[in-house]
Formats: C-alpha cells, structure tokens, sequence
C-alpha cells in the first residue's frame, strides 16, 4: 500500500516537473544495510526500478557503487551505519553529473 501511494507521489513530482519545464530522473541511493545485508531492501529496490526505469530517466547509485568499489562500506564514515562520507558523496555526484549530462 505505501508503495502505491509513493508511486502516485512520482507521478505527481514528474507532472510538476514537466510544467516547469524541468527534467524528471529518480536517482535509486541505496542504504548502508543493502551493502551489509545484500537483501535488505531488494524487493523495494526490484518494484521501484520496475515501476520507475520504464517510465522516466533511472540512475541506480547501488549499482555503480558495486561496480567500483571492492568495499562499499568505504563509503560510510569509520564503515558504519550513517550518511555517505566525504569520498562516498564525491563519488555519486560525479556519477549523477556524468548520467545527465
């Protein structure tokens, strides 16, 4: 159920968007916990980018993390649970600038 309300929440995002004249991308930032327990989150992940990749622009940020880095956790202050790190927040803006541009 919360799923469907957060779709009709994107919908509504992409349609204001669209009014403004603005570009509409979902950007899929994955927790701590999807590099630590590989199937946390895997089900939300699999609707969402289901749902999402065929209808508007996808960057999946788990993804290019798994690419380039042996140990995601590097990117996490001291590797724990919490916000991205100096180094884990270069790494995805430069990721997000490349896919739109």
């Amino acid at each position: 159920k919360a799923l469907d309300i957060y779709k009709d929440v994107i919908i509504e995002l992409e349609r204001f968007s669209k009014s403004s004249g603005s570009n509409f991308i979902i950007v899929y930032i994955p927790s701590y916990y999807s590099f630590h327990y590989p199937f946390y989150d895997y089900k939300i992940k699999k609707d969402l980018k289901s749902f999402f990749s065929k209808k508007y622009k996808f960057i999946d940020l788990e993804k290019e993390i798994k690419k380039k880095f042996k140990n995601p956790k590097s990117l996490y202050p001291y590797e724990l649970y919490g916000h991205f790190n100096e180094l884990g927040y270069q790494f995805i803006s430069e990721i997000i600038f490349k896919k739109i541009n």
